[in-house]
């Protein structure tokens, strides 16, 4: 082989490599700015979801009674998330079941223990709950203060799920505030509370 026809072969791998190496490093910059791009998306997802509860907390805050309270939340949580429905219930014991309807917690709460449910986690729940058919995706929490749980909060969400890492998150300080809320607008019997 002649030397220039070396030359050239050699010539030809190092512009061959130099690209793909160019290619990869475009390929790596892509991921990057998708990644940086959902990222930015979760954050301002993030800070609406925030600012939707901090304004219905603050709206919660402003009911009189106990009944106007458990509207607002109902009403609010629908509307801000676009839920398909919103039960609240109230334990036999508390106070709150004589401000809501209780008839299917108990079935409710049958159903979450007989399929290993946790309070906080994304589950598949049956709408019968609802008095409908099919599954709704939901997430339900325990409503409680002073150390007793009171009631349970279930949000049915249809058929887009709920972002677990994210809302449940926030949803969950949401019902820890309204928990001791509730309870000073008197969902607890004060012997629950002493």
């Amino acid at each position: 082989m002649s030397e220039s026809a070396s030359t050239q072969l050699s010539s030809a791998k190092v512009v061959s490599f130099v690209d793909k190496q160019l290619q990869l490093t475009q390929q790596r910059q892509s991921q990057l700015e998708a990644s940086l791009s959902e990222m930015m998306e979760a954050i301002e997802d993030n800070a609406r979801l925030q600012l939707n509860l901090h304004d219905l907390t603050l709206e919660v805050m402003q009911a009189q009674t106990l009944d106007q309270a458990i509207v607002l939340i109902q009403q609010g949580l629908k509307q801000r998330f676009d839920l398909r429905d919103v039960q609240i219930w109230g334990q036999p014991n508390a106070s709150l079941a004589k401000a809501v309807p209780t008839e299917n917690m108990g079935y409710f709460l049958a159903h979450m223990q007989s399929n290993a449910l946790a309070f906080g986690a994304v589950s598949a729940f049956p709408t019968e709950v609802w008095g409908a058919t099919g599954i709704l995706s939901g997430c339900a929490f325990r409503l409680s203060a002073f150390g007793q749980a009171y009631g349970v909060l279930v949000l049915g969400r249809g058929d887009s799920l709920f972002n677990e890492a994210a809302d449940t998150l926030f949803l969950q300080q949401f019902v820890d505030v309204m928990g001791i809320w509730l309870a000073r607008l008197g969902a607890l019997k004060p012997s629950l509370i002493d």
